[in-house]
């Protein structure tokens, strides 16, 4: 939390990493530019508009929906994407990409919990 000119500010952050390279005064020092970039905020009026998300922000509007995206839920008739399977959901300017190869990759591995080869998915 950071407090300048009566004015408050919080963020927070995390990293993760299967090869125990953890950098915690590189994720503390960059959490504290959030914090300290966020003050003097300005309110912006509800419209449609264009915006451009970094990572937090996609992360936090995607973390919203996550229950809705899962192929269980999905299938079993539990998402509101139940009638959505096959047919385009986002903006095709967004692609999606489910990759479970990636070397050091968090749950990345040479199969699924159901045996099957994992692979670059791509969700368009």
């Amino acid at each position: 939390m950071l407090k300048k000119n009566g004015e408050k500010s919080t963020a927070y952050d995390s990293i993760s990493s299967c090869n125990f390279d953890l950098d915690g005064e590189k994720l503390a020092n960059e959490t504290c530019k959030v914090a300290k970039d966020s003050i003097g905020g300005v309110n912006v009026e509800t419209k449609d508009n264009k915006v451009i998300l970094d990572y937090r922000g996609a992360v936090g509007l995607l973390s919203t929906f996550i229950n809705a995206f899962n192929a269980d839920n999905v299938q079993r008739g539990r998402s509101i994407l139940k009638d959505k399977i096959e047919k385009p959901i986002v903006d095709t300017n967004i692609s999606i990409y489910d990759d479970g190869t990636l070397e050091g990759g968090l749950n990345s591995s040479i199969s699924d919990s159901e045996g099957v080869k994992t692979e670059k998915n791509l969700f368009s």
